[in-house]
């Protein structure tokens, strides 16, 4: 049997589908927080996890051919997300609804002076967020669509 200097241990392979799966977890979390904007440890906790899994996603190459696959098709769900959250933010500069709807969905207060919709429409977090969640989503379906085969 040759020697491979690089080969993912089965401990390692663990490791890394289990921090996948906390990771999954945590975006949910996060995404949560986006919602609700609270500070504090758990949510510092959670973005760490989330971080975590996309990190892992980055350096894929040193994983698995299995993971790798599933790593493939989260990264079609993230980019796919961000695809759509584009072609939904130029939907609403280029078309002509300056009044009523495209009004109220993108002026940075409504008439009552609170923040509107573009506030949150254009937040840098949560768009790292919906991505992240998207991502674990993608992973998860992978999952489960190799377990509906059996």
């Amino acid at each position: 049997m040759p020697y491979k200097p690089n080969q993912v241990s089965e401990e390692d392979r663990s490791q890394s589908y289990n921090t996948m799966w906390w990771a999954a977890g945590s975006s949910i979390i996060s995404l949560g927080n986006a919602f609700f904007g609270e500070s504090g440890l758990v949510f510092a906790l959670a973005w760490g996890f989330t971080l975590s899994g996309l990190i892992l996603a980055v350096y894929g190459a040193q994983t698995d051919e299995f993971l790798r696959g599933r790593l493939e098709i989260a990264m079609r769900f993230a980019i796919g997300a961000l695809a759509l959250y584009l072609f939904a933010n130029w939907i609403v500069n280029v078309a002509d609804i300056a009044h009523s709807a495209g009004y109220a969905l993108t002026s940075e207060e409504t008439q009552s002076g609170s923040p509107g919709f573009n506030m949150f429409w254009t937040d840098a977090q949560t768009l790292a967020c919906a991505i992240a969640f998207s991502f674990y989503a993608g992973y998860a379906f992978a999952v489960l669509r190799e377990r509906s085969g059996d």
